[in-house]
């Protein structure tokens, strides 16, 4: 029970940094996705169109459309020809923008990583496999755990 509890703690925790990151942003949930979607592409030199940006968040031509508006009015990001596709755009977040996502989420991965260092090699690999582990469960189907999905296979609705 205790083990149930931590988890349930860890994850309101997460929950309220999400949501404090946004609310200082004055942010929505898919508008922080995809601003930390354009900090890391930058972080990897990956140019970032629309089409690449609705993949990844899974939206949308007209959801992507009314995002870049909205990070676009609330200065977060530049628009830009495609250096190499003139029907393209470039989306690319601003220096400003991307210091202070950076800011967050970097001070909340260095709490992270000093808490995963008082763990012993064991313990880290223990947690790591239960991590997987929740990961890999996917569909719960029937009140049960979906056995099928766990040994890789494709979901089935």
């Amino acid at each position: 029970m205790r083990f149930l509890v931590g988890m349930r703690q860890c994850r309101e925790a997460e929950q309220r940094i999400s949501i404090q990151s946004r609310n200082n942003m004055s942010l929505n949930e898919t508008d922080m996705k995809a601003l930390r979607f354009l900090v890391l592409s930058k972080n990897q030199d990956v140019i970032v169109t629309p089409g690449l940006l609705a993949e990844h968040l899974n939206i949308s031509s007209a959801s992507t459309t009314k995002l870049l508006d909205r990070l676009t009015r609330g200065g977060h990001i530049d628009r830009s020809p495609h250096p190499s596709d003139r029907r393209a755009a470039v989306i690319s977040i601003k220096q400003s923008t991307h210091e202070q996502v950076r800011g967050t989420v970097g001070r909340t991965h260095a709490h992270r990583f000093d808490v995963a260092k008082r763990l012993t090699s064991e313990e880290r690999e223990v947690f790591i496999r239960f991590l997987n582990d929740l990961s890999n469960i996917g569909l719960v189907s029937d009140g049960g755990i979906d056995n099928e999905n766990l040994q890789g296979k494709a979901p089935t609705s």
